[in-house]
């Protein structure tokens, strides 16, 4: 009897092992496959509806790639360009709830993602965003100040640590795409915004901040518009 109960308790122990471990390869399979390749997909859609938005093909209205709008952002059928130039009205985009200002490329570091305008914790763990200015155009006149995560793990600006002066990043905002070339970078401290409103003799300029690995410290690239 006691050898039958005591079988029916390493039964049972075994089936909850094989379940846990059968979770916990689902998980991995999810966070290292799955995920990704949807975060991927729809930062590919993203993009490609704010394209569609700049050359004017869709008719005003609201681009939501993602999760459906939150109820704390304000939505309104266009956007103004304000002074990005372009004048008139475009439709805005969203992405995962948040709307997009633009989206960066770093081809050294294989990134694309949407700048978002919202910098609330939540967001910043969905995309970069755009800290400086408030209402900040991208590819306009003065700095714009992008911040991201540093997960370590190659999402967002993990990866910042292997630019160098020279490298090329990308921004495309409302009047399209603008070659920006990296030609400072630093280590401040998290509290320092002295460089945020740096004088740019009135070319466009950003600067990208994200944490460096021991979190005691920011990593600052400084770039300048290639025009």
């Amino acid at each position: 009897m006691a050898s039958n109960k005591y079988g029916k308790i390493l039964t049972i122990i075994l089936i909850i092992l094989v379940i846990a471990i059968l979770g916990i390869a689902g998980f991995m399979v999810y966070s290292m496959v799955i995920k990704p390749y949807n975060d991927n997909e729809n930062i590919e859609q993203a993009m490609a509806q704010f394209d569609s938005s700049i050359t004017g093909q869709n008719s005003p209205k609201e681009n939501v790639v993602g999760k459906e709008s939150s109820n704390e952002i304000e939505v309104s059928n266009n956007i103004s360009t304000g002074s990005s130039g372009s004048g008139g009205t475009r439709s805005k985009t969203y992405y995962n709830g948040y709307v997009m200002l633009g989206y960066i490329e770093i081809p050294k570091t294989k990134i694309k993602y949407p700048i978002i305008e919202d910098t609330t914790v939540k967001a910043l763990e969905t995309s970069v965003a755009a800290l400086y200015p408030t209402n900040a155009v991208l590819n306009s006149p003065g700095n714009v100040v992008i911040i991201g995560h540093n997960y370590r793990n190659g999402k967002f600006f993990s990866n910042n640590k292997n630019l160098s002066v020279g490298d090329k990043i990308y921004i495309t905002g409302n009047d399209g795409k603008v070659e920006y070339i990296i030609y400072q970078i630093f280590e401040a401290a998290p509290t320092d915004t002295s460089f945020y409103g740096r004088d740019t003799g009135g070319v466009p300029e950003i600067t990208l901040s994200t944490c460096t690995d021991d979190v005691n410290a920011r990593l600052i690239i400084l770039a300048k518009a290639n025009i």
